[in-house]
């Protein structure tokens, strides 16, 4: 009888072991299969394309050559012994350092601000973010004509004050400051967003608890509680503000082409020119490697600063102050939006007066119609709608079940596959145009919807967005799913898609705003008009057709940038809901 207990007893306890092993045997399985496709797409579209970068820096390769020879460290050599290099770098760095501190102290200021209201944080918010969701070519064009030294709103507004403008785009100690001055408007919304993504992670307990203690001034709670556990949100706005100010392309291309004499000559803009213009591609890619080499370099010296948080006290005259304060930041947030609009509904001889006026003696919508029949732009529009959506789909489809495997599955290579994800998101794509240019160039699909689709069909950042997302995801509720039957791949597309909806609207807006603006991979591989994007397309029929007829050109990048920005409005709320549940903060 005893016997008999002992058998029985040593069955009961195999069996948990026997499911333990299964369960473990399971994960290994199914985390490698859906990570397969987000790993085969890193190797061959990141981490095999830089390499091929690397090996070609060593060759005397150039575009079209059908032979190479190795020549070792000679473009390197090269590039020490060139001014125009040594330039570009150092104006890189300028443009970083000024960018950076200044849209990361501004987006944290406006985010502390607009939190901290009773009333208006959706308005204010929408106004900060509105660069953001503008295409930056259109908005370039708006600049140029905001800062031009009679004409522009800016330059009509100093001389009100009896003070003289610059040339500012084509003066060599302004352009690339003016170029600082772009990046910034357009960085603060961004910055800001994540900012209040972080500060809405802050439990209230802590600065009741913090008046307790007798800290009742705001400056207190700041230092104490805001600013501490800001940390992990700054460090992050203050990398991602580094790697994109590292990456300026399109700016530079349009306003300055590098000038004058190469005052505003910056490494991405210099590794353009040398591999796709001058057709000098070893040495481009030499170039590249210095550029990626300092984008790593930068990042880790980054991880080091500790940044951090806020909270203000709320009194009419407290709130009274910060409206002030936003409304005069908000100036130069709208100035280029209301120049862009004015000069829109302007007829020719009104734009050109020397004076400063916004609202127009007799609107004329003109432009507007100039702008829909004188260039194909809705063919143009319909191209950007084709590109993102096929992006977006193809970027969840593949992201998805990566990020759900790295979340909520234990599997061997876990860890490795996910060190592997934050390598390749500091990967800029700038970093890989030259060997897949060539790529595309020996399967011929140059010149098409694929050549502006497939390379962006793995998203490393939204591996790691919806894979932060998931980790808030209780494990209670993959448990239920699982006792019900339901397997692994039916988990990741029923349970934790429909979960992953606030999410994935913030990863869409990012991944919408980015390829939709995208100007520079557009103009490297199409040479067709027909499948112009809106920015190529815009900067196209500028150079070539209106040059500096302004009422057009305000009136395309007012239709050009109107979706992106309505669709914003619409899913603000949503998209701000989901920066916060991905544990960005």
């Amino acid at each position: 009888m005893a016997k008999q207990a002992a058998v029985l007893d040593n069955s009961v306890s195999a069996q948990p072991l026997q499911f333990s092993l299964s369960r473990r045997m399971i994960d290994h399985l199914t985390g490698w299969l859906l990570s397969l496709p987000s790993l085969f797409l890193m190797g061959v579209l990141l981490i095999g394309l830089v390499m091929v970068v690397v090996l070609l820096s060593f060759t005397d390769w150039t575009l079209g050559d059908e032979a190479f020879a190795w020549i070792g460290s000679e473009n390197y050599r090269e590039m020490l012994g060139e001014e125009t290099f040594w330039k570009a770098l150092v104006n890189t760095f300028i443009y970083v350092g000024i960018v950076v501190p200044s849209s990361v102290a501004l987006g944290l200021g406006a985010a502390l601000l607009i939190e901290s209201l009773a009333l208006g944080k959706g308005l204010w918010r929408s106004v900060y973010f509105l660069p953001v969701m503008s295409t930056l070519i259109a908005m370039a064009i708006v600049w140029e004509f905001l800062l031009h030294p009679k004409f522009g709103m800016l330059s009509l507004a100093l001389g009100w004050l009896g003070i003289d403008s610059p040339f500012w785009l084509t003066t060599a100690e302004t352009a690339l400051p003016a170029l600082c001055v772009i990046a910034i408007w357009q960085a603060v919304g961004f910055n800001m967003v994540l900012f209040m993504a972080g500060l809405t992670s802050i439990p209230r307990e802590l600065y009741d608890a913090l008046e307790m203690d007798g800290a009742r001034t705001t400056w207190d709670r700041f230092w104490t509680v805001t600013w501490p556990l800001l940390s992990p949100v700054t460090m992050f706005v203050v990398v991602i503000s580094a790697i994109r100010s590292f990456q300026v392309f399109d700016t530079v291309h349009v306003l300055t082409q590098g000038g004058p004499d190469n005052a505003s000559m910056v490494l991405v803009y210099a590794i353009y020119q040398e591999a796709f213009e001058f057709f000098r591609s070893s040495y481009a890619a030499g170039l590249t490697v210095v550029f990626l080499i300092f984008i790593f370099i930068l990042t880790l010296i980054k991880v080091f600063f500790i940044e951090k948080r806020v909270y203000l006290k709320r009194s009419w005259g407290v709130e009274l102050i910060k409206h002030t304060v936003l409304v005069i930041g908000a100036v130069f947030i709208l100035a280029p939006f209301v120049e862009m609009l004015s000069t829109s509904i302007k007829a020719e001889s009104e734009i050109y007066e020397a004076t400063l006026r916004l609202w127009p003696h007799i609107p004329d919508f003109a432009n507007y119609h100039e702008a829909l029949t004188e260039q194909p732009l809705l063919r143009y529009m319909l191209n950007g709608l084709i590109v993102t959506v096929s992006i977006f789909f193809l970027q969840v489809l593949i992201a998805l079940p990566c990020a759900y495997a790295l979340a909520k599955l234990r599997w061997w290579g876990r860890d490795m596959v996910f060190a592997l994800v934050l390598l390749c998101l500091l990967i800029p794509p700038h970093t890989i145009a030259i060997p897949l240019y060539l790529l595309f160039y020996r399967i011929g699909i140059l010149d098409s919807y694929a050549a502006l689709i497939v390379p962006w069909t793995i998203s490393v950042f939204g591996i790691f967005l919806m894979r932060q997302f998931f980790k808030t995801v209780p494990d209670d509720l993959v448990d239920a799913a699982r006792m019900d039957g339901i397997s692994e791949f039916g988990i990741v597309w029923r349970v934790m898609l429909p979960t992953a909806i606030p999410a994935l609207i913030a990863f869409g807006i990012f991944s919408v705003v980015a390829h939709w603006n995208d100007y520079f991979w557009p103009l490297v591989v199409l040479s067709s008009e027909e499948y112009y994007t809106p920015p190529l397309g815009v900067a196209n029929f500028r150079n070539e057709e209106w040059g500096s007829s302004y009422g057009p050109l305000m009136a395309t990048a007012a239709i050009i940038i109107a979706p992106l920005v309505i669709a914003f409005l619409l899913a603000q709320r949503r998209f701000i809901e989901g920066i916060t549940f991905t544990g960005m903060k």
